[in-house]
């Protein structure tokens, strides 16, 4: 890793199905269809792409080194005291979309 690139190793990604394609599987285009997911768990489980029938929905994480400093970003569903916490004691420093 340097300052000016870093790499990921393991899998290269590739779908045709964007968030918003992700439909409940029980259900056309009902109040939960289009990608509007908020407080409703989702898995592959319950949900495909109507764009690309093999897409899978996935988590991913990732931590930057830039001069010297390591960085996190994360969504508000991670703006919780033990993760802040947790990940500055790690010597990250976290951004986090604030609830």
């Amino acid at each position: 890793m340097s300052d000016e690139h870093f790499t990921v190793d393991g899998t290269l990604i590739e779908a045709w199905g964007g968030q918003k394609s992700f439909r409940r599987k029980d259900e056309d285009d009902g109040p939960h269809g289009g990608g509007d997911f908020h407080g409703e768990p989702r898995s592959n489980q319950t949900h495909a792409s109507s764009t690309d029938p093999e897409a899978r929905l996935i988590i991913g994480h990732k931590l930057t080194k830039r001069s010297g400093r390591i960085t996190t970003g994360a969504d508000k569903a991670y703006d919780t005291r033990h993760f802040v916490s947790t990940v500055r004691e790690l010597g990250v420093t976290p951004h986090v979309s604030r609830r």
